[in-house]
């Protein structure tokens, strides 16, 4: 069978050659953007493992850290203080002498004294102290680990510096006074140096105009 060229069923006419061209290029940039789809998933999913990682890898230096300042030494501990060797001879002499502790609940500020202080009442006042400094800096991470930029310098292999890292600069009045007096003087010497480049360039071109 003659199939004749100008027939629009023909499928070797150059008009189907270029829809099908057409549909090769459409068909092909709808598989790179879902190529570039794919990409863009992989790597959000990426970024938020790392910065998940990161998180916790921080949170868990700074437990370990926390711990290890916060041990409690085995001599800063004393089941029985030597106040309490101290008063107890006090304390017999009173008792044989018919002296009474007053049991009522809040007693005179006299009578408290005169009580020996529970042998716990130490490591109390230890541990109320090393669980606000915690507290402190458990705050402090808090606030430090939600800044952007600690991350994004963390992933740029950059150094994160905080306020605490910067020292305060003091600056003398004298200094200030003489690197403006500096900086004036050296745009006084520019100024009269450009005038002269200016002069001399004017001069040589009156020159050349009158040897024309």
């Amino acid at each position: 069978m003659n199939i004749l060229p100008h027939k629009s069923w023909n499928p070797y006419s150059q008009k189907n050659k270029d829809k099908v061209e057409k549909d090769e290029k459409e068909h092909q940039i709808k598989l790179d953007i879902e190529n570039q789809k794919q990409i863009n998933a992989q790597s959000e999913s990426r970024y938020r493992q790392l910065k998940n990682d990161l998180k916790k890898r921080k949170f868990e230096d700074f437990i370990e850290g926390t711990d290890d300042q916060n041990v409690v030494k085995p001599e800063q501990f004393t089941i029985f203080p030597q106040e309490l060797y101290g008063k107890s001879s006090e304390l017999q002499s009173k008792s044989s002498a018919g002296y009474q502790y007053n049991t009522k609940l809040g007693g005179t500020e006299a009578e408290e004294k005169g009580k020996p202080k529970p042998w716990d009442s130490n490591s109390i006042k230890d541990s109320s102290k090393t669980t606000s400094k915690k507290k402190l800096k458990t705050d402090k991470w808090l606030k430090h680990k939600e800044d952007p930029m600690i991350l994004v310098n963390k992933v740029l292999g950059k150094p994160n510096y905080t306020n605490t890292d910067l020292k305060p600069v003091i600056i003398q009045p004298n200094s200030i006074v003489k690197s403006q007096k500096k900086s004036i003087e050296q745009l006084r010497q520019e100024r009269l140096e450009r005038e002269l480049k200016e002069r001399k360039r004017v001069e040589h071109m009156t020159k050349d105009l009158k040897h024309k």
